[in-house]
């Protein structure tokens, strides 16, 4: 996803309202905390969600301990050992694989919904198959707790999120939430950028640093 940042286009002399849409140099984009992020238009189905939700998962694994991307069809064994086991540390380890089966039973529910979708069968919110969909991805959210993070408790927690996340919201509110991110990401590098500038400016003994520094900020 794009997020370079654009000038606001003349003649908009007040702040346009977040999520105001405009063209911005032949480009659909979306304005948030005083950048124009760029606008992806996507299709309003179950596979797309599908998709958006396997990138997501595939991420979370990435970043939590090794060992729990336990695979949906062995949720019913780990969630019987999860209950049998006594010793706590053994106990913390079932709830992290616990949590990856849940996350993974979701995600193959899902599988097969799209499939019925490209078939030409509807699938309601209400079809039980949903429910239990999200009841799975909510209990992975729950046991997503016990599970340790290959780097940052702050960071897993927010990941692990997501993949509820994507299923519950609609799309289109989803990417708003990457809007607002990228917005307030572009926000922090530019105000890292300026420090950084201000530090070097008029330092002979570093000419050049000041410029290159700028010119990475607006990369």
């Amino acid at each position: 996803m794009c997020a370079a940042p654009s000038p606001i286009p003349p003649p908009l002399l007040d702040e346009p309202d977040a999520g105001t849409i405009r063209s911005v140099r032949g480009e659909e984009r979306v304005y948030y905390d005083g950048y124009w992020i760029r606008r992806y238009r996507v299709p309003p189905s179950l596979a797309y969600k599908k998709a958006l939700i396997d990138s997501l998962t595939r991420r979370v694994f990435h970043h939590a301990e090794p060992g729990i991307n336990t695979p949906g069809e062995r949720l019913e064994y780990v969630r019987d050992q999860h209950k049998r086991e006594t010793d706590p540390l053994r106990k913390r380890v079932l709830a992290a694989m616990l949590a990856g089966a849940l996350l993974n039973r979701g995600a193959d529910i899902l599988t097969r919904l799209v499939e019925l979708e490209q078939i030409g069968v509807v699938v309601h919110a209400d079809n039980d198959l949903i429910k239990e969909c999200g009841q799975c991805f909510m209990g992975a959210l729950e046991y997503g707790r016990q599970i340790r993070p290959v780097r940052g408790r702050e960071g897993l927690d927010e990941l692990w999120g997501e993949p509820f996340k994507a299923f519950t919201m609609s799309v289109e509110g989803y990417l708003e939430t990457r809007y607002i991110k990228i917005a307030q990401t572009m926000g922090m590098i530019d105000r890292v950028t300026d420090r950084i500038a201000k530090i070097f400016h008029g330092i002979t003994v570093f000419p050049e640093v000041e410029e290159r520094v700028r010119e990475l900020g607006n990369c």
